[in-house]
């Protein structure tokens, strides 16, 4: 794993600047995920019940996953990891739209919170260690005003483009590939 040094350099606020994106990133898979995947499964004639069980999958990916993740971290390094688990993210959330049969969402949604919560744990960690002494705070503040943002940015595109559709599972996959 990567340690922060006492005065880091250029390359280490770029390093900060993208686990603050993918925080953002992490942000927005549990605000428009969320409600866009139970929405379309009730739009699909899905019964409540089965829009609850699919989405428990998602907490239970964000309970098992942190278990592995130290051990990923060790092996392929926080970067990889973090630039896999985004990867994961943009290329399963598209699927969602794509896949009607509600058996493959259930993989499917293990497999994106599962990214998602692979990101959040790599992006705390990496922006923890990057800060340096005499400006963590500031670090942990921009990150903290950025996962907020993401957390906004959710409803906020559903708003503006409904949840019928592709474009706000395009959106949210654009996002993902910028972080």
């Amino acid at each position: 794993m990567h340690t922060a040094s006492p005065q880091p350099g250029a390359g280490d606020w770029r390093a900060i600047g993208a686990a603050i994106a993918s925080m953002t990133a992490v942000g927005l898979s549990i605000s428009l995920g969320m409600p866009l995947l139970s929405l379309v499964l009730e739009a699909r004639g899905v019964s409540t019940a089965m829009i609850g069980l699919n989405s428990a999958v998602g907490g239970i990916a964000s309970m098992l996953v942190p278990l592995a993740v130290p051990a990923a971290v060790s092996r392929l390094g926080t970067a990889r990891v973090a630039m896999t688990a985004l990867a994961v993210m943009a290329a399963t959330f598209p699927f969602f739209h794509l896949i009607d049969a509600l058996w493959a969402w259930f993989p499917l949604r293990f497999l994106f919170y599962a990214a998602a919560t692979t990101t959040f744990a790599v992006g705390e960690f990496w922006i923890n260690a990057l800060a340096p002494d005499g400006k963590r705070g500031l670090a942990i503040g921009i990150y903290a005003t950025m996962l907020s943002l993401g957390f906004a940015a959710g409803p906020a595109i559903l708003g503006l483009v409904g949840t019928a559709g592709a474009t706000p599972f395009l959106i949210g996959t654009g996002i993902f590939l910028l972080a």
